[in-house]
């Protein structure tokens, strides 16, 4: 395939994705990033990767990877292996693994959301006061003060992507931080959009705010943790 030819199907991307970020994922050193890129390169080699950026490795194609690496461990937080595919701009297939669970979360755009293949979706939870939320890294305890003053139940949460999933599969009722790069928020979000989870992404207008929360909290908490 040339550069520039059509990128393959929403499910063939959410197949290599899920692939490559399960094979990254079972490395403990550096050379994770790597083999994740030479993976990927692999099985697309006419797609780009998009950095950190927002410059492409290969700017005329119109399927562009974009890739974080596992992040390294901190305050006992589980590392992530995160895949995005985006084509024409807007990410269609997704895939993040919890090193830590040895979970694997994938979606394709209009295919719905999986954990290790299984579907997935958001909690039927309708009111903030019983809603679970978590605050990721990097921590801010303006936030935590806010929810802890709204009354909701906030535990300490998981990296940003992982955070995201959990949203998505019920685990957590809502997912809030700031400061989130599109490299690790790509994947995740998509995963979370496809179980049925309300995303606002981090961009200047809210303040770097990331706020994913099931349907039924969703504009209660964004009123909490408004800037």
């Amino acid at each position: 395939m040339l550069d520039g030819a059509p990128a393959p199907e929403p499910a063939a991307l959410e197949r290599i994705a899920a692939d490559a970020a399960s094979a990254a994922a079972e490395l403990r050193d550096g050379d994770a990033g790597r083999v994740l890129r030479e993976l990927l390169a692999e099985a697309t080699p006419w797609a780009g990767f998009l950095g950190p950026q927002g410059r492409s490795t290969l700017p005329t194609a119109s399927l562009q990877w974009v890739v974080d690496p596992p992040e390294r461990p901190v305050d006992g937080t589980p590392p992530a292996v995160s895949v995005a595919a985006a084509v024409d701009g807007e990410v269609v297939a997704a895939a993040v693994v919890d090193v830590q669970r040895a979970e694997r979360f994938s979606a394709h755009l209009d295919g719905g959301a999986r954990c290790d293949g299984r579907p997935i979706a958001a909690s039927s939870c309708e009111h903030l006061a019983a809603a679970t939320v978590a605050s990721g890294l990097p921590a801010l305890h303006t936030l935590d003060d806010h929810v802890a003053r709204a009354g909701v139940a906030r535990q300490p949460g998981p990296s940003p992507a992982i955070g995201l999933c959990w949203v998505g599969c019920g685990r957590l009722d809502g997912y809030v931080t700031r400061g989130v790069a599109v490299r690790t928020s790509a994947a995740a979000a998509l995963v979370a959009e496809e179980a049925g989870v309300a995303v606002e992404l981090p961009c200047p207008e809210n303040d770097g705010l990331l706020v994913a929360a099931t349907p039924g909290v969703s504009d209660a908490l964004r009123a909490v943790v408004a800037p």
